[in-house]
């Protein structure tokens, strides 16, 4: 891709427009294909060979260009392409606008916000797009903020803006708040609408009102397989798995074919229930290719209920997927000393280290009003680490005055 970086860096000055309005077709045809394939890099090439033709893009050329960007993490690129659409004069364009609101809320740049208010013209797409940025970090006040100012300027809101809106309303898990956003969505008479009825049976569950969930689930005429996965991975994540096994059997039943997901989901519900032995055959049976993921799963399962045969077995399936994989060895490792073999963990670890792999290191992250703040193991980087080891300390005293024993099943092998 390093020969690309000429034509992105330093855009050439716009030829006439009479020059190659066919020929802008033509390549936007191209484009646009490559983009609804998944092709993103070739969407770049193609956009490359278009500016040594001398064939200018048009309002129809750069959301494909933006969204390859999004996708494939080019930032630095992506910025270049924001030139590429001031220089040709496409800055007012409603449908740009809200592709660069997309770009930039997936790096999560602060000008977002600017770059939305200096739009001339808005239209739902470029507000839903503003919606769903603030969504991703779950900030309801700003959502809140602007379903008013919405209103006010005489936009409605669709499904898209009221499933953003329950979806951050179920990181939350704030019940009473999902309850007000459920009625703002039936006075808007939008639950009809799959895709919003599916947020509001993830937002039910995660607050742990499964009689909700499952009044809109049933209430719900055509359901097809995302509402289902939707359903039963939300009962396994409240540690439901009897009512998971029951919903998968009655989506078999109704004629429903299981995603992978949907098969994981169900796998891992068997495996809270301790009938690994099942799950294990049932995954052989369903899946024509072999999953990592799921392996995994099953691998956990066999290690909480001290299986020692099966997880022998899906641990040799494991390595013979991902023999490279340093997780897989570390998952090994937890295993063994589970059941305190420790002769087992010795060599996970020897065959890890023999092959020079190194296990990232596990890190975690808080949001509070809409920033969020990721902490890595073994790293003082941050500027208020003194203050947070001192907390720390402080809570850690508090915890064991109190009585309480702290136990760890994890590993902590240097």
């Amino acid at each position: 891709m390093n020969k690309l970086k000429p034509h992105f860096l330093y855009p050439p000055k716009p030829p006439p427009h009479s020059a190659s309005s066919t020929s802008t077709k033509s390549f936007n045809s191209t484009i646009n294909r490559l983009s609804s394939e998944g092709a993103h890099e070739e969407v770049l090439l193609t956009y490359a060979s278009m500016l040594k033709a001398n064939t200018p893009p048009d309002a129809y050329t750069f959301p494909s260009l933006l969204k390859a960007c999004t996708s494939l993490n080019l930032f630095s690129r992506g910025l270049c392409f924001h030139q590429h659409v001031i220089v040709y004069g496409y800055s007012s364009d409603a449908y740009i606008g809200s592709s660069l609101i997309n770009f930039y809320a997936k790096f999560w740049v602060e000008d977002v916000r600017d770059l939305f208010e200096l739009m001339e013209r808005r239209d739902i797409v470029s507000w839903n797009s503003l919606v769903s940025c603030y969504a991703q970090f779950g900030n309801i006040g700003e959502i809140l903020n602007l379903l008013s100012r919405m209103r006010i300027e005489g936009v409605d809101p669709d499904k898209q803006t009221f499933g953003s809106l329950v979806s951050a309303t179920a990181k939350q898990s704030d019940h009473d708040l999902g309850q007000l956003v459920h009625a703002r969505i039936l006075t808007a008479g939008f639950e009809i609408d799959a895709h919003v009825e599916t947020s509001l049976i993830v937002m039910y569950l995660k607050c742990g009102n499964f009689d909700n969930a499952f009044r809109i689930f049933e209430r719900t005429p055509d359901k097809d397989v995302i509402l289902w996965t939707a359903m039963i991975s939300g009962l396994v994540q409240s540690e439901c798995a009897d009512k998971a096994v029951t919903l998968f059997r009655c989506m078999l039943l109704s004629n429903i074919l299981p995603s992978t997901a949907t098969i994981a989901s169900a796998l891992a519900a068997c495996a809270q229930l301790g009938r690994v032995e099942d799950a294990y055959n049932f995954y052989k049976t369903r899946f024509s290719e072999p999953a990592v993921e799921v392996l995994g799963i099953l691998l956990d399962a066999c290690r909480t209920r001290g299986n020692l045969e099966l997880g022998d077995i899906i641990a040799r399936e494991i390595f013979t997927l991902k023999p490279t994989d340093a997780g897989n060895y570390l998952q090994l490792a937890h295993n063994y000393a589970s059941t305190d073999r420790y002769d087992g963990v010795s060599e996970a670890w020897i065959q890890m280290r023999s092959l020079g792999l190194k296990k990232l290191p596990g890190w975690s992250f808080i949001e509070l009003n809409g920033s969020i703040t990721t902490f890595f193991t073994h790293h003082s980087s941050h500027p208020q680490n003194e203050d947070i080891v001192h907390v720390l300390k402080f809570l850690s005293k508090e915890i064991r005055d109190l009585g309480v024993n702290v136990k760890t099943d994890f590993l902590n092998i240097p």
